[in-house]
């Protein structure tokens, strides 16, 4: 007797809200609401390009990893944040996300990433849903 071949979910029954996981690019990384997180990602793109380390520090979702090619470190609050801001959010990582196009953005189940890693954005767990910045890497190839 042969087993019955497996199908992906909701391969013949679509279930409720298939149609709005079907639309969404960013799914894989746990995003609910697409509108909501490309709204965000705008928002976190001008107060940057604006210089504003006070809202941009507003768009991270605490605690934050900050990767660099001498240590990988912890930025546990936004008072650390936006004291650490110039070292964070250095040249190549501002070129990175204001030359980031919405509809290029790579997505996976780590989160959204920017350039070639230079950033990363994530939600919450919880709902509703909160979107930001989760990562920022200064050793990624084209960052130097």
């Amino acid at each position: 007797q042969t087993q019955p071949t497996a199908e992906p979910p909701a391969a013949n029954q679509p279930e409720a809200g298939s149609n709005a996981a079907a639309n969404n690019p960013y799914a894989a990384a746990g995003i609910d609401d697409p509108e909501a997180f490309e709204a965000i990602f705008d928002q976190i793109k001008s107060a940057v390009a604006g210089g504003d380390k006070d809202k941009v520090a507003d768009y991270v979702l605490f605690p934050m990893r900050l990767n660099t090619a001498k240590a990988n470190t912890i930025i546990k609050n936004k008072e650390d944040f936006i004291n650490k801001y110039d070292a964070i959010l250095t040249a190549p990582v501002k070129k990175a996300l204001a030359n980031q196009k919405i509809d290029s953005l790579f997505v996976n189940d780590q989160g959204v990433m920017v350039g070639n890693g230079e950033m990363w954005f994530g939600a919450t767990a919880g709902s509703p849903q909160k979107y930001g910045i989760i990562a920022v890497n200064h050793d990624t190839v084209g960052t130097d």
